[in-house]
């Protein structure tokens, strides 16, 4: 499938590349927080997928340095002239030469991107930037919930659905070990009214009728049903112990 015009399907204008909403800021934040990553940190990231900037730009006004990979050549451009390093593939980078380790490698709505037989192969190419302690974060649709289907299958370029089990199976055998998988985080602050209060009654609701489905029909396997899924990885070399997003 190719990404030529990716940009235009997605209405990124070049305008706006390396922006953020406050609603988006409010997201990374409590992400990292609740990866034990402090904002106060100077951060080292690497940025896979990054579209239009969103997350490029966000690091940068934390005073971070945030590399960039994208198939998009366009998006390449763009990125370059805002002096950010970028590559079109992750072998392009090379640990030895890095100044600083990667703190955080981050791909938001990348995997779903990826054929079945490329996951393991792709993770795996991520060990070649990684330290020991570096956290590898991924955003996809989850495909163990019926109702992400729009999501899903509202993108052409879309190849695997992906769920927690199958997360689990392919960071295995990619060499990493699953030390965070659930639902992202929903944070309130830089929200409308609306949608805090939709959160605030929804949330439960969400939870019961999840419950519900998982004892009645799924023998109570530990299923989210959030529209995304948030991983956090790490190399399996590293000792760290598995936990589970709420």
């Amino acid at each position: 499938m190719s990404y030529e015009n990716y940009e235009i399907t997605q209405g990124w204008d070049e305008a706006a590349f390396g922006s953020f909403t406050s609603e988006q800021a409010a997201y990374y934040s409590a992400e990292l927080r609740r990866c034990g990553l402090a904002s106060s940190q100077h951060l080292h990231v690497l940025d896979i997928g990054f579209g239009n900037g969103t997350f490029l730009g966000w690091c940068r006004n934390k005073g971070w340095q945030c590399d960039g990979v994208e198939i998009n050549d366009r998006l390449i451009t763009r990125a370059s002239k805002h002096g950010y390093i970028t590559k079109n593939n992750v072998s392009d980078f090379s640990f030895d030469s890095l100044q600083k380790p990667y703190d955080l490698i981050t791909a938001f709505d990348v995997l779903e991107h990826i054929d079945r037989n490329s996951l393991v192969p792709f993770l795996s190419s991520l060990d070649k930037v990684c330290s020991p302690q570096t956290l590898l974060m991924l955003r996809f649709p989850n495909g163990d919930n019926p109702f992400s289907m729009p999501i899903q299958n509202g993108d052409v370029t879309h190849a695997t659905a992906i769920g927690q089990m199958m997360l689990r199976q392919v960071a295995q055998l990619a060499g990493f070990e699953v030390i965070a998988l659930g639902g992202p985080c929903q944070p309130l602050r830089g929200t409308s009214m609306s949608r805090r209060l939709l959160l605030a009654v929804g949330n439960p609701i969400r939870w019961a009728i999840g419950t519900i489905i998982k004892h009645l029909f799924m023998g109570g396997m530990p299923v989210t049903f959030s529209a995304n899924l948030l991983a956090v990885l790490r190399r399996s070399n590293a000792t760290t112990a598995s936990t589970c997003l709420d």
